[in-house]
């Protein structure tokens, strides 16, 4: 599947939860994402521009493999990713296999359906909460940009370590 995303940093929240209150937007996720990022030892993966993710959703686990795609006006990624069973033992197998556990994070996180777009309001510890806008295609992501009262030109084709490092003291 291919994902286009971008960011919005330093969001007003109640006025972002107000308006997707009346959109009508779906709630589909509240709570804690925490996040492990691997590698090989050769980090051939990072320098290729791929990324490796376990990541632990609420109740749920999934693997999640990104493969970057060109593009100036927004992050696209390929996405490959599937549910894994149990988040430790899939860690362990990882490890196991040669991977590197190089960084981890962990946030909380409000996520919203509207129009064939997913809208995540992301707050990590010490950094201003921000938005962050997926879709399957250009057109649906501009569309939720707009409805939401947004423009490209508002944006960051960023990932979230980019968020991270640009908050860096």
């Amino acid at each position: 599947m291919q994902e286009h995303e971008v960011k919005i940093l330093e969001i007003d929240e109640s006025q972002i939860l107000k308006r997707l209150q009346e959109l009508n937007a779906k709630l589909i996720f509240d709570g804690e994402l925490n996040s492990r990022y691997y590698d090989f030892s050769d980090d051939v993966l990072r320098r290729s521009g791929r990324m490796l993710r376990l990541r632990k959703k609420g109740n749920s686990s999934f693997l999640t493999l990104k493969i970057p795609q060109v593009d100036h006006e927004m992050k696209i990624n390929t996405e490959h990713e599937i549910e894994v069973g149990d988040f430790e033992t899939m860690r362990t197998i990882l490890v196991n296999l040669g991977f590197i556990e190089f960084s981890k994070d962990a946030r909380k996180r409000k996520s919203y359906r509207i129009d064939g777009a997913t809208i995540e309001l992301n707050k990590y510890e010490n950094i201003p909460p921000f938005l962050e806008i997926e879709a399957e295609s250009k057109e649906k992501l501009k569309q939720a940009l707009f409805r939401l009262g947004f423009s490209m030109a508002d944006t960051k084709a960023w990932s979230g370590k980019d968020v991270l490092k640009h908050y860096e003291k």
